[in-house]
């Protein structure tokens, strides 16, 4: 019976990476972690999209988002409520209708005995469930 592959891929994006820096540093011995990897796995380039295509900027963007919002949570959960607030204002700003956001946001002004704030975030939002169920 054939040895079954792993289905995990870890795939690393660094944007503005130069192989003609990285791999003098590698070869110095400075970047031995980056080193094994590539060691063991597999390296290369991506093609760059041009023009860019609408997909991938809306997925990148969803993951930047989504990177954010992790953070504040992991703020939060540390009780650095001053940390995520901005993070969370950030992304409320930016994606109104996003409930978790907008629900995130006025739980740390709750924490932060901001009230006033925290009942016009939740006002707002319930207002907006409102309309998207037609009560």
């Amino acid at each position: 019976m054939s040895k079954k592959l792993a289905k995990k891929v870890l795939l690393i994006g660094w944007d503005a990476a130069n192989w003609k820096v990285i791999h003098p540093l590698m070869d110095s011995g400075k970047m031995p972690a980056l080193e094994k990897l590539i060691n063991t796995g597999v390296m290369g380039n991506l093609a760059t999209l041009d023009p860019p295509d609408e997909n991938v900027k809306k997925s990148i963007a969803r993951t930047v988002n989504e990177s954010k919002f992790y953070l504040a949570r992991v703020f939060m959960h540390s009780r650095k409520m001053k940390d995520a607030l901005p993070i969370l204002e950030d992304l409320y700003e930016n994606f109104p209708d996003e409930q978790r956001y907008a629900l995130r946001l006025a739980q740390c002004y709750v924490e932060l005995t901001r009230t006033a704030d925290a009942k016009k975030i939740v006002d707002e939002t319930v207002k907006k469930l409102k309309k998207q169920i037609r009560f």
